[in-house]
């Protein structure tokens, strides 16, 4: 119910008449017949048409619609007035509204109408029209941005999606990328990974359309974060180490922020147990048949990435040396016993002492013992003896070592 003037009674009704009471009881008074509506046998006017216009104006398929009274109507008598409304979709009666028509009712492009009309009882004023074309209402969008906090492995996706109260509306999507607020000249659903830096804010805008023109603008951000640096390749060098070797870490490494400068961690084992933090393992750390691990990881001066083994190795026996050998006597003749006598014996593993033993005459071979009785050896005068020594600690053969003397006559 709208109310301008004391005199005048609104009324929001439909289709159907209203009656007002107040007028009734006037023309009771009155006398007659019961059906005059004169005043003091003055004869009664009709009353002005209203001016009224549809709120608002341009309504778009999100709008409820109202009408308002812009010029309230005018009664010369001073009567009560009743109204009559009536809204109209595209032509046709709509009869379940009268004050206002909830958006959901209306559809784009459908013409609204409201009709408004005042009665005194006895005259109705003209009938106040004003109409409206419901408009099309733009789409709302969200834009999802995969992942939340993407590092420069990661790809970079938007998800769009959209709401659009014009049900029939076809649903497409703009899409730009910009990066520290420049544009990239990227309009694709995602950014590949070589496209971005740590460090940088990535920007997505997704302006939603449908066949009317563009809805809002959603955006969603981004920061690109750290990558962790990552172990490619690493191995134990040797792979095959005794107990004379030294190891070393032999690996290969990258970090997808080009700018980050890498420090390798290192962490040796023997046995399963923790010995070494540095890239060279020494082999007093370690015995015969133990098993040597490593692990390498990279710090890139924020993070620790992940670790990455090698095959374990296990250690070899080291051959046996000796530092020489000698005979006696040293300066033998052809009918002398002469014995090879090694000398400067080694071995990594303390292993026990061991030879075997092979002797020439000018070439032709002989005695395999640590000695060789010349005089049944056919030896003579001017002939050159060797002596050849080869350390052995019962698994491996070391180096072998010779010493030659040439044969007096006896």
């Amino acid at each position: 119910m709208r109310k301008v003037a004391s005199s005048t009674v609104w009324l929001a009704c439909g289709l159907l008449a209203c009656t007002d009471s107040s007028k009734g009881d006037s023309a009771g008074a009155a006398g007659g017949d019961g059906g005059g509506t004169i005043d003091s046998g003055v004869r009664q006017r009709p009353p002005s048409a209203p001016v009224i216009s549809i709120f608002p104006p341009d309504p778009v398929t999100s709008d409820d619609l109202t009408w308002q009274v812009d010029e309230a109507p005018v009664d010369p008598d001073g009567d009560a007035l009743t109204w009559f409304v009536a809204w109209f979709a595209d032509g046709a009666p709509a009869t379940d509204f009268t004050d206002s028509v909830p958006a959901e009712e209306t559809l784009k492009g459908q013409v609204w109408e409201v009709r408004a009309t005042v009665t005194d009882g006895t005259y109705t004023s003209e009938t106040a029209i004003d109409v409206v074309v419901i408009g099309n209402t733009p789409p709302v969008a969200q834009a999802l941005l995969t992942p939340e906090s993407p590092t420069t492995l990661d790809r970079l996706r938007v998800s769009p999606s959209s709401i659009d109260p014009d049900e029939a509306d076809a649903i497409g999507y703009s899409i730009v990328w910009s990066v520290d607020g420049v544009e990239a000249g990227l309009t694709g659903l995602d950014v590949d990974p070589s496209s971005t830096t740590e460090g940088e804010v990535w920007t997505v805008e997704v302006t939603p359309v449908d066949p009317d023109g563009a809805g809002e603008v959603a955006t969603a951000s981004v920061t690109i974060e750290n990558s962790l640096p990552l172990v490619d390749s690493v191995e134990i060098g040797p792979d095959d180490p005794t107990t004379n070797d030294d190891v070393e870490a032999v690996f290969a490494a990258h970090d997808p922020d080009d700018a980050d400068v890498l420090t390798p961690i290192f962490e040796w084992t023997v046995d399963g147990s923790v010995v070494g933090t540095d890239a060279t393992l020494s082999r007093s750390l370690y015995r015969r048949d133990q098993v040597i691990g490593l692990s390498v990881a990279m710090h890139d001066g924020t993070v620790e990435g992940p670790a990455r083994f090698a095959d374990s190795v296990v250690v070899n026996n080291s051959a046996p040396s000796i530092v020489g050998a000698d005979l006696d006597p040293a300066a033998p003749d052809t009918a002398d016993d002469v014995t090879c006598i090694p000398r400067g014996w080694s071995d990594a593993d303390g292993d026990v002492a061991g030879y075997t033993y092979q002797w020439t005459l000018d070439g032709v071979m002989g005695s395999t013992s640590n000695h060789w009785h010349l005089g049944t050896s056919g030896a003579s005068a001017g002939q050159t003896l060797t002596c050849t020594v080869v350390p052995d600690d019962g698994l491996d053969p070391g180096a072998p070592v010779s010493v030659s003397v040439t044969l007096s006559a006896g």
